[in-house]
């Protein structure tokens, strides 16, 4: 496993390709990705 550059939104990214369900099991994760954040 390749070590993953640690920047806000890159991150964030990366953690969607790693774990597409995140968000779904963890909501407040939401508030680290802009483009996914609810209201």
């Amino acid at each position: 496993m390749q070590a993953i550059p640690i920047s806000g939104p890159g991150l964030a990214k990366e953690l969607m390709a790693i774990f597409p369900n995140a968000i779904d099991r963890h909501p407040p994760i939401a508030n680290f990705i802009p483009e996914t954040k609810k209201p």
